[in-house]
């Protein structure tokens, strides 16, 4: 853990300075949900959690790939911690007109609504109850690597006020092949 912990940070430090350089590749969603589910699949069967995946569209979106990932890995291994067990996990992949979209949706205890505007900081542990080990880095590195992707991470409200869980979003540029040409020659210049 202190391993992981240190690597995160000197990966946070060289983004603020400016010495990190991202990639913007077209990246098939379906295939990377599929890719991270099977990686961390094995955490939500020791929970006898299932793990469901739902598909809207084609969706593939601009970034890189790596970085996605580990904001997805993120995310998943959060929603496997809170789900009680025997809970389900949502996975929705989705594309939009100029946006790709993955929620990841747990029915665990959910962020209290007065929390919730602090669930994105450095080192926040108090934005869910419970004794669950961690940081309180990965959802501040996630927004963060989202973010220079030109995506968005975001904290989605309950449909419904009987709902309970949580419902983070991770928005991406949709892949055009008009936008991954762009990106080739700005990468280039």
């Amino acid at each position: 853990r202190l391993a992981t912990l240190v690597d995160r940070l000197l990966r946070w430090s060289r983004a603020e300075t400016g010495q990190a350089k991202l990639s913007q590749d077209a990246i098939d969603m379906r295939e990377l949900v599929d890719n991270v589910v099977s990686h961390l699949g094995v955490l939500a069967e020791e929970k006898q959690q299932s793990v469901v995946i739902e598909q809207v569209g084609t969706p593939r979106g601009l970034g890189d790939r790596l970085v996605v990932r580990q904001s997805l890995i993120n995310l998943l291994d959060n929603a496997i911690k809170y789900t009680p067990i025997a809970g389900e996990i949502r996975i929705r992949v989705a594309e939009g007109l100029d946006t790709t979209t993955i929620d990841v949706i747990d029915n665990g205890p959910g962020i209290p609504p007065d929390r919730r505007g602090r669930i994105f900081d450095r080192y926040n542990r108090e934005g869910r109850a419970g004794d669950i080990v961690g940081t309180g880095l990965g959802l501040s590195i996630s927004k963060w690597a989202l973010e220079m992707n030109g995506g968005h991470l975001t904290l989605e409200p309950a449909e419904t006020s009987a709902e309970t869980g949580s419902t983070f979003r991770i928005t991406l540029p949709r892949a055009t092949r008009q936008r991954v040409q762009e990106n080739r020659r700005k990468s280039v210049a």
